[in-house]
């Protein structure tokens, strides 16, 4: 396999994309299962840090220090 230069791929979601693309070419000998469960984590940060803000919104609602 060649490595290709002058890929458009600056993030994870694109690096998915892109193999999913090309899979026959680039995913030859393994499959992409560890950038679909670091997706998921990414996202768990994300629900992890709208709670939190949910959270710290309602205590400054109740004046809780």
């Amino acid at each position: 396999m060649q490595s290709k230069k002058n890929l458009n791929v600056s993030s994870l979601d694109d690096l998915i994309k892109f193999n999913e693309a090309n899979k026959d070419e680039v995913m030859q000998y393994f499959d992409q299962d560890i950038f679909y469960q670091s997706e998921e984590a990414s996202s768990d940060q994300e629900r992890y840090e709208d709670a939190k803000k949910i959270v710290l919104e309602a205590q400054n609602d109740i004046n809780i220090s």
